[in-house]
C-alpha cells in the first residue's frame, strides 16, 4: 500500500480526532452564549476557509492540532458574550467538553465496530470433520466453561489453553556405526575403532529410525499430547467432563488445535455493550500508564510522537477500515485523557486554574497564572521534543 495513501489516512484520522475535540469546546461555548471568533483545524497558513455568522472556519496546512478561539479567552473583557465574562462553572464546562467529546467519539466508534463485526463468544460455531472435537462428539452451540478446571472467560482463553497443550518430550539419540552415542567419549571410541572404515550415522527418535523427512513428520504428527478436560454446557445442561487430545495445528506451526471455530455473538445489544466495555477498559489502561510518563524512563523512550503515530496509522491502514477505526478510537482516548492533565496549555491546566479561582473566589494573580502557564508550556514542549527525537531515532 502506497506511502501517500498512508499519509492521507494519518491526516484524516488525526483531523477527525481533533475535529471532535474542538467540536466539544465549540458546542459548549455556543450553548453558554460565548462568541467564537474562529474554529480551526490544523496550524499554520490557511488552505481553506469560510465564514458563517461571527465565526471563521478554517483548515490549515499543518494537521497537528486545532483550536476554538473564543472572545475574551486569556484576557479581561466586559463583553457579555466573552469567555472571561461568563461564570466559572460555564467556563469549566467548555474546557471539559473537548476531552469529553474525545471519549464519546471513541465510545461511538467502538460500539459501531463491534455491532458491525461482532465478537467471539465461548460457544462453538462449527466442528471440523475428522477432528479431535468431532470424535469427542462436541457440537455446534456447545459452550466451553473450563479447560483443565481453568475458567474460560473468552475465546482467546480457550485458544491459548489448546495452543499451549504440552506434548511428551521426544527421545532423540544418535547411532554411529551401530553404537549409541551418549557423550563425547562414545564418539572418540567409535572413531578409534573404525580403523579407517567409513562411519555410518543414524538418527533415532523414540526408538524409531529416521531415514527421511517423512519419518520426522510422521513421528511429530503422532506425538503424545497431554489430554484436555473440557467442561461443556449444552443447552441448559452441563455435560460430564469431555476428555479430548489436541492435534498439531494445520495452520499454526508449533501449536495445537481440536478442530472447532467460535460462534459470533448474535445479539446487537450485547455487541454494543461489549464495544462500550472495550472502550472503558482501554480508557482505564491509558489512565494507569499516565504516571509512567513521569516516573519510568524506559516507558517514556517507547512513547511515540507524530511520526510514530503516523507509522502506526499506516500499519493499521494496511489491514482495513476496522483496524483504522480502532486505532482512531485509541488515539481519541489518548488525546482526551492527556488533555485532562493539569498542565497548561492542556485543557486540564485551564481547568486547574479555574478550580483554584473557584476555591479562592477571585481571579488568580496574573504573575502566578503566567508562571503556571510558562512552566506547563516548558514541560509540554520538552516532552514534544523528546518524543520527536525518539521517533527519529526509531526511524534511523
Amino acid at each position: 500500500m502506497g506511502t501517500l495513501y498512508q499519509i492521507f489516512v494519518f491526516i484524516v484520522v488525526f483531523l477527525a480526532v481533533v475535529f471532535f475535540h474542538e467540536l466539544g469546546h465549540f458546542t459548549l461555548a455556543k450553548m453558554n452564549g460565548i462568541g467564537v471568533k474562529e474554529f480551526m483545524l490544523g496550524f499554520g497558513p490557511k488552505i481553506a476557509k469560510f465564514k458563517k455568522g461571527e465565526t471563521l472556519y478554517s483548515l490549515r496546512a499543518i494537521p497537528l492540532g486545532g483550536a476554538v478561539v473564543m472572545k475574551g479567552e486569556g484576557e479581561e473583557s466586559d463583553e457579555p458574550d466573552s469567555f472571561a465574562a461568563k461564570a466559572r462553572w460555564r467556563r469549566l464546562s467548555v474546557m471539559f467538553a473537548g476531552p469529553f467529546m474525545n471519549l464519546l467519539f471513541a465510545l461511538v466508534l467502538f460500539v459501531i465496530i463491534f455491532i458491525s463485526v461482532g465478537y467471539p463468544t465461548t460457544s462453538i460455531g462449527s466442528v471440523l470433520d475428522d477432528s479431535p472435537a468431532y470424535h469427542s462428539n462436541l457440537m455446534k452451540g456447545d459452550t466451553i466453561l473450563s479447560v483443565n478446571d481453568q475458567p474460560i472467560n473468552s475465546w482467546n482463553d480457550f485458544v491459548s489453553a489448546v495452543k499451549n497443550s504440552k506434548a511428551s518430550p521426544l527421545d532423540l539419540s544418535l547411532v554411529v556405526s551401530g553404537q549409541p552415542i551418549n557423550n563425547w567419549n562414545d564418539i572418540v571410541s567409535v572413531v578409534k575403532s573404525s580403523t579407517n572404515r567409513p562411519l555410518s550415522l543414524a538418527l533415532v527418535v523414540d526408538n524409531k529410525p529416521v531415514k527421511s523427512m517423512d519419518d520426522i513428520v510422521a513421528i511429530t504428527e503422532n506425538l503424545k499430547v497431554s489430554p484436555l478436560s473440557l467442561k461443556i454446557k449444552r443447552g441448559d445442561k452441563i455435560l460430564p467432563d469431555v476428555v479430548i487430545i489436541p492435534r498439531i495445528s494445520q495452520s499454526v506451526p508449533g501449536s495445537y488445535e481440536i478442530g472447532v471455530t467460535c460462534q459470533n455473538e448474535p445479539s446487537i445489544v450485547n455487541r454494543a455493550i461489549y464495544g462500550a466495555e472495550m472502550c472503558a477498559d482501554l480508557t482505564v489502561k491509558v489512565v494507569k500508564v499516565i504516571p509512567k510518563l513521569f516516573t519510568d524512563k524506559e516507558f517514556v523512550k517507547k512513547v511515540s510522537g507524530p511520526i510514530g503515530i503516523a507509522s502506526e496509522v499506516g500499519k493499521a491502514a494496511r489491514h482495513g477500515f476496522f483496524n483504522i477505526a480502532i486505532f482512531t478510537a485509541f488515539i481519541s482516548i489518548n488525546l482526551g485523557i492527556m488533555n485532562l492533565l493539569p498542565i497548561v496549555p492542556f485543557d486540564g491546566g485551564k481547568i486547574f486554574i479555574l478550580l483554584i479561582e473557584s476555591i479562592i473566589r477571585k481571579p488568580l494573580n496574573q504573575k502566578v497564572e503566567n508562571a503556571i502557564s510558562f512552566t506547563g508550556l516548558f514541560l509540554v514542549m520538552g516532552l514534544f521534543v523528546f518524543v520527536m527525537f525518539n521517533d527519529i531515532v526509531k526511524l534511523v
